[in-house]
């Protein structure tokens, strides 16, 4: 059984993750965290063999929580809970460059459908993530000297491709999941990232 962490900051959604994650067999919740300070104190000192984290969190933000994962060389297991706005995508996009196994993307409406398109979602990812070659035997927490986070005047010209085609492929996923979340009547079609979220944002005033 794999032992988890999980980090959001809203108590309903640690509730909502807790019970989708102890409905499977395979895993169990043993630690929550609400802020991402505290979350980095614990992943430094215990061994999870997951993490499940918010990207918008309060002290340290997810991104940031894992760039000071990377930087102090801390072994970690992450699969990220992520918003369908614009600024979010570029996080978790980040995120996924410093080690991040997988995302889904948090729910924007309640409702038991919704719930149940998530937790499937979440329970996918944490499967797919555990069966992944880079998927790390967590054991024990040790210090070790740091190494440079990466930059992107490091980054070789060779690697622009592939960057650009992860982050076509995340907004295609988050696209996808958002879809999933609502009725049909309610889908939006969406062709430039500018209308993306401005239509978005007046869809959730509606609500």
């Amino acid at each position: 059984m794999y032992k988890i962490l999980v980090v959001d900051d809203s108590a309903l959604m640690r509730r909502v993750i807790c019970d989708i994650i102890n409905a499977d067999s395979d895993f169990r919740v043993v630690d929550v965290s609400a802020d991402g300070e505290d979350a980095y104190n614990k992943i430094k000192n215990n061994p999870y063999d997951l993490v499940v984290l918010d990207m918008v969190l309060p002290k340290l933000q997810g991104v940031d929580l894992l760039a000071k994962l990377y930087n102090e060389k801390i072994p970690f297991n992450v699969v990220l809970v992520s918003s369908i706005l614009k600024e979010d995508t570029e996080s978790t996009i980040r995120a996924l460059e410093y080690g991040a196994l997988d995302f889904v993307v948090k729910p924007i409406r309640s409702g038991s459908d919704t719930r149940d398109v998530f937790g499937k979602q979440l329970k996918t990812a944490l499967h797919n993530a555990t069966r992944q070659s880079n998927f790390k035997q967590i054991t024990v927490k040790k210090a070790p000297a740091a190494r440079p986070v990466p930059s992107a005047s490091s980054a070789a010209a060779s690697t622009t491709k592939s960057y650009e085609d992860a982050k076509r492929s995340t907004l295609e996923r988050m696209e996808n999941v958002k879809r999933a979340f609502r009725p049909p009547s309610q889908v939006l079609v969406l062709r430039r990232p500018a209308l993306h979220l401005r239509r978005l944002q007046l869809w959730r005033k509606s609500l």
